[in-house]
């Protein structure tokens, strides 16, 4: 995993690469690792890695709270990898000390990238998390983002 940080794009990752990185995530979802939590935060390339992105999450929420947290909040501040993985997994792993980043995000140019800020965020649920999502109310104009903001004010935070 060390060897791809992050992996190749969708277009240009092998069957190989997935497979094995596949096999990583497995042994992970069942075993501790510290380690393991800063590269499998950095492993997501541009896409969906085929499905294996999404079991990525799962590995990560069982390491280590504290270190998933801080790893977290590093690699949401980074400027390079896939900040829509990283949101998901700010979501599965709610914490405020990444708050900011995520609410950096949620000006994202890519609607997908704002609602999972606004899944994130909601999750963060705290009362400046609320008073971001109503603020991005008056401003979003992406019809499908606007709707992600109306269900999370709905569900929580109105």
């Amino acid at each position: 995993m060390r060897a791809n940080q992050p992996l190749p794009d969708d277009g240009e990752l092998q069957a190989a690469e997935l497979r094995a990185l596949s096999d990583v995530v497995r042994f992970l979802s069942e075993n501790q690792l510290d380690e393991a939590v800063p590269l499998l935060l950095r492993v997501f390339g541009e896409g969906s890695g085929f499905g294996v992105y999404q079991l990525v999450e799962g590995a990560v929420v069982r390491q280590r709270r504290d270190l998933v947290v801080t790893e977290l909040g590093r690699a949401l501040s980074e400027p390079q990898g896939n900040p829509y993985w990283l949101l998901h997994a700010a979501t599965a792993v709610p914490d405020v000390s990444f708050r900011d980043e995520v609410v950096r995000l949620c000006g994202h140019e890519d609607a997908d990238i704002r609602c999972a800020a606004i899944s994130a965020l909601e999750a963060i649920g705290d009362a400046v998390a609320w008073q971001v999502l109503r603020h991005r109310m008056k401003v979003e104009t992406d019809p499908h983002v606007y709707e992600a903001l109306v269900d999370a004010l709905r569900a929580g935070g109105a």
